[in-house]
């Protein structure tokens, strides 16, 4: 193998474990947030868009600021 053939294969690899990761971390936060609303009901639906809100505002602002 070539150098730049084992760079590609290590990119590869790292890309599929950062995806590994990714799903890993939104699967269980989508069963942590399922399981919540199954305990608590309607509150726990809505607590997620309710911290996201200042996030959001802040966002907003930066991207309307240039």
């Amino acid at each position: 193998m070539t150098q730049a053939s084992q760079i590609a294969h290590t990119c590869t690899m790292t890309e599929r474990r950062n995806t590994r990761v990714i799903l890993a971390i939104t699967f269980i936060a989508l069963v942590t947030w399922g399981l919540a609303i199954a305990k608590w009901g309607l509150p726990a639906l809505f607590l997620p868009a309710v911290c996201l809100v200042p996030i959001l505002m802040f966002l907003l602002v930066l991207i309307s600021r240039g």
